[in-house]
């Protein structure tokens, strides 16, 4: 248990430097201690409590949920759990949303603030001695201020080229803001795009002052420097980055939107058609809502213009070739989501590989599903590394994690994916043919009129008769994905993200 002196004297760091906005999680009794230790030596009280079960019993306690929904960026987590495993879940939970340097972890920091940053030595953090970022990165121009909000790496296909575009145009200065999910993914990813980006924790709106603001992937987390530069951006630009709803209703679907996106009051929100023709029918369409093809079609299209076999990837050339992309659903009670199915077919997919040499095979799994894996002990550091060697060594299975699966379609003359994940429209327009698959005949698809196109997997007996469809050139469906593709896609011709970007463009010239 930690002793006061040592919570004291930490928080005591923190306060002198003028923070004064904590929040407890869990409330056991090195939480209780916390709160008095706040309360009887600084007069403070916590902007929150959180702990899942008492959330249960005290109306005043909320749950990690709760705090997903309330976490500003100027708020400090004061991390109390000591059991090692406990805390480092409630860690990689609040590091998906929350800045580590805004977790104060009591465990984490024990020996090492003992020795130091207890004292006050706070001196070896980059920003305690490197001027603001914003002033390091800021360019002095005339140029029109985009300002691109992108929260995640695996939803970046689904922005590149609309950045792209408003780069090659000299009109425009272009900064990424980082911010969402993987954050250290996503710096390597820009890195190599060779994109200007800045943390969206840094940002500074009332110093930037931009002119144009897109937003795209989630924004659960409302942050200040972002909210600030509302009153002087002249344009706001939801860009969607899904192709599906992901979630049961359009009704569903439009409160997600308005909790990721209302409190910067967009001016436009753009969707591809499968989803604008949904919420074109219900009661939350109005003219802010434009029907737009998705950018993340460009990569597909470019991909599939030529085959490419890296180096370790040749072994799959002259191979009729199936991709697998998984996605993902284990939450923390051990449930498998109804959009996961990867338990149901793995050992069919690696049998029928195994007996058929003369295939090639593609393994996708989502980064979102190894991240469940290792978070709630399903498999190890070591099992992902068997499972690459395996693959490796195999003379006709690929593990792919390369950034995006626009290679990894263009390679394959078949998709199965789970029929809950947006790859179910994403391959559509390739006409190869899809296999979506399910956990059960009872499972309600998000888009029925979408899935009649595609094949059905419900059994391994369904799953294996899709990868002889795929074997035997037998597909019998592709009238009926041509249809569908040309009512659920708005355009494919590798050119989206200009069109976004012209868009922009034209609205932001009729304000100015």
């Amino acid at each position: 248990m930690n002793d006061l002196n040592y919570i004291r004297s930490l928080l005591k760091t923190y306060i002198d430097r003028k923070v004064n906005k904590f929040i407890i999680y869990p409330f056991g009794v090195n939480g209780v201690k916390v709160k008095n230790i706040l309360k009887d030596y600084f007069n403070l009280e916590p902007l929150f409590i959180v702990d899942n079960e008492y959330s249960r019993y005290n109306p005043k306690i909320i749950s990690g949920l709760g705090l997903k929904k309330f976490y500003q960026d100027d708020m400090y987590i004061i991390l109390t759990v000591e059991n090692e495993t406990i805390n480092k879940e409630i860690f990689l939970e609040l590091s998906g949303y929350i800045s580590p340097d805004r977790i104060i972890n009591l465990k984490k920091t024990d020996d090492y603030n003992k020795r130091g940053i207890a004292h006050g030595s706070l001196g070896f953090l980059l920003k305690d001695f490197l001027p603001p970022v914003q002033n390091r990165i800021e360019k002095n121009t005339n140029k029109i201020k985009v300002r691109i909000v992108q929260s995640s790496p695996t939803i970046w296909n689904a922005i590149n080229t609309v950045c792209n575009a408003f780069r090659e145009d000299c009109l425009y200065d272009v900064l990424i803001i980082i911010g969402g999910w993987k954050n250290s993914e996503m710096v390597k990813i820009i890195d190599h795009w060779g994109y200007r980006w800045i943390m969206l924790d840094e940002y500074q709106g009332e110093i930037d002052k931009p002119d144009i603001l897109v937003l795209c992937g989630h924004l659960l987390n409302k942050f200040n420097g972002l909210l600030d530069c509302r009153r002087y951006v002249k344009l706001v630009v939801v860009v969607y980055w899904s192709v599906v709803r992901y979630a049961h209703t359009v009704e569903e679907f439009w409160i997600n939107l308005q909790n990721d996106f209302d409190i910067y009051r967009p001016d436009y929100y753009l969707f591809d058609s499968l989803q604008y023709k949904e919420i074109e029918e219900s009661e939350y369409y109005s003219e802010k809502i434009i029907e737009m093809g998705n950018a993340k079609f460009d990569g597909i299209y470019q991909g599939i213009q030529e085959k490419k076999y890296p180096d370790l990837w040749k072994k799959l050339e002259g191979k009729t070739t199936v991709l697998w992309a998984t996605s993902h659903g284990i939450n923390e009670n051990m449930d498998i989501s109804p959009t996961l199915t990867f338990d149901l077919f793995a050992k069919t997919f690696f049998e029928y590989a195994n007996n058929n040499p003369e295939m090639g095979f593609i393994l996708r799994p989502a980064m979102a599903f190894l991240e469940e894996l290792l978070k709630y002990g399903f498999w190890s550091e070591n099992d992902i590394k068997f499972l690459k060697e395996y693959c490796t060594n195999s003379p006709n299975i690929i593990f792919d994690d390369t950034e995006n699966y626009d290679n990894a379609i263009s390679i394959s003359d078949g998709v199965i994916t789970d029929g809950f994940c947006g790859i179910v429209c994403s391959a559509l327009p390739t006409l190869k043919p899809i296999c979506a698959t399910f956990r059960s005949k009872e499972a309600i698809p998000w888009h029925k009129e979408l899935l009649d196109s595609l094949y059905l997997a419900y059994e391994i007996e369904d799953f294996i008769n899709f990868l002889e469809i795929v074997k035997n050139k037998s597909d019998f469906m592709l009238e009926q994905r041509k249809i569908s593709s040309e009512k659920f896609v708005k355009n494919f011709d590798g050119q989206n993200g200009w069109r976004i970007k012209e868009f922009i463009k034209e609205k932001y010239n009729e304000r100015c």
